[in-house]
């Protein structure tokens, strides 16, 4: 995996090849948008921010298949548990940050209609 990276400033490749993000108006043409994550993150958040190339994201995915198997079975089933329960308070401070809340689920706001899990974001 060499298109994947956190720090997109340091990797003029990422960079050039990012794809711009749009947002629908109201009159349902594209606007751009500007990019939602700092370019030089101090901390990576899980993978949140991380910036892939097509290649990279389905080598990850070929990693998680059951064949070749890398994880046992139980294990990358694990990775894609909820790791919080509906009424923790890590749920309740996801849906107290209204701009972080609206990105990761589409502005769900059902009470654990999402959690973490292990592989990232899972909406249930």
């Amino acid at each position: 995996m060499k298109h994947s990276t956190f720090k997109v400033a340091n990797h003029s490749d990422a960079k050039r090849n990012m794809m711009h993000m749009a947002v629908r108006t109201t009159e349902g043409k594209l606007a751009p948008m500007d990019y939602m994550y700092p370019e030089n993150t101090k901390t990576n958040s899980g993978g949140m921010g991380v910036v892939s190339s097509v290649g990279d994201s389905i080598h990850m995915t070929n990693l998680i298949k059951e064949e070749p198997q890398l994880l046992r079975p139980e294990m990358r089933d694990r990775m894609f548990e909820p790791q919080f329960d509906a009424s923790s308070k890590q749920a309740k401070g996801m849906m107290s940050m209204g701009f972080m809340h609206e990105n990761l689920t589409g502005g769900e706001k059902s009470l654990g209609a999402f959690s973490f899990g292990l592989g990232g974001l899972i909406t249930v």
